[in-house]
């Protein structure tokens, strides 16, 4: 009975499905135990020439990246790296296609529902008659004050008040003194009025508006990244809409045909064109030859590991 049970355990482990984590240290159990160590540290990590110093290979700086890259290209590693970013992907809910529309999103987010150029009205475009407007009576009684204290600078103070009754009561009239005929409640939020004589529809400066943060949509605070502060002022900082665009080309595969054509340089075309005609020749790779290491880095700068062999 107890031999039956041992057959069933066996055929229900074998047809149970495994977890990342499980293949995952089925495929380090095929490395040597410095690969192992490699692959582990960058895992965490994610940078090849930081794991492979992690990992005790000695090698000279300026090598560790190529020698971390070389290190890394076999088949059962690049398997493993594969699942740990599978395993990730499934841990945060995240799919291919949620990178693709957050790509899309930003890439096709309006700039101007973060930050846009708006140009007000003059002051002329929208007051009765096209006559100066003003946007408070404060405003007005303020521009008043300040007009009529530059008349009576200068007056002594017997003057001076004599003056500012007359002022007061209309009764002087000055160019320097500014009046109401245009009315009140002027907004720079308006349009330019396209009649008015005064800036002909062109309105006044622009000016720049950022939109508070409480009032983006979903899609602008996609493209929103912060802001700045600088001797100039308020800076506001914006994802790349081109990176993001061009990532999602490559996501889906749409330069893909184009990058292939292009990893063949010019010299390759002519080495091939030449070979084409001539006859077939054996060609021994470099890391065949006598006296030779792979990616022409030299011998005593490469570390030895003798155990260590490629699955």
């Amino acid at each position: 009975m107890s031999g039956r049970k041992k057959v069933d355990d066996k055929q229900r482990d074998i047809g149970a499905p495994r977890s990342i984590d499980e293949r995952i240290e089925d495929l380090m159990q095929h490395l040597p135990p410095k690969k192992q160590l490699l692959v582990r540290h960058y895992l965490i990590c994610r940078n090849g020439a930081e794991a492979y110093r992690r990992a005790g290979y000695r090698c000279q700086p300026q090598y560790a990246r190529h020698e971390a890259s070389r290190a890394m290209r076999t088949p059962v590693i690049q398997e493993i790296v594969r699942l740990d970013e599978q395993r990730i992907a499934e841990k945060l809910n995240i799919t291919h296609e949620d990178i693709a529309r957050r790509w899309w999103q930003i890439a096709t987010a309006n700039v101007a529902d973060v930050v846009a150029l708006h140009t007000p009205p003059c002051r002329y475009c929208y007051g009765e008659g096209h006559e100066f407007q003003w946007r408070t009576q404060r405003e007005f009684r303020d521009a008043f004050e300040a007009a009529k204290a530059k008349i009576l600078a200068g007056l002594d103070a017997k003057q001076a008040n004599a003056m500012a009754e007359k002022i007061d009561a209309g009764e002087i009239i000055d160019p320097l003194m500014p009046d109401d005929a245009g009315g009140y409640g002027y907004s720079a939020d308006l349009p330019p009025h396209p009649d008015c004589p005064e800036c002909d529809g062109r309105g006044g400066a622009p000016t720049m508006q950022i939109t508070d943060t409480d009032d983006m949509s979903d899609q602008a605070r996609l493209l929103y990244d912060g802001v700045k502060q600088t001797q100039h002022g308020i800076e506001i900082l914006m994802q790349d809409r081109g990176k993001a665009l061009e990532n999602l080309a490559k996501h889906i595969g749409m330069f893909r045909e184009q990058d292939d054509d292009d990893a063949i340089n010019p010299l390759q075309r002519l080495a091939a064109r030449i070979m084409s005609g001539a006859q077939t020749v054996p060609v021994v790779p470099d890391e065949e030859l006598p006296g030779r290491t792979v990616g022409a880095i030299p011998a005593d700068k490469m570390e030895d590991d003798h155990d260590d062999v490629d699955p």
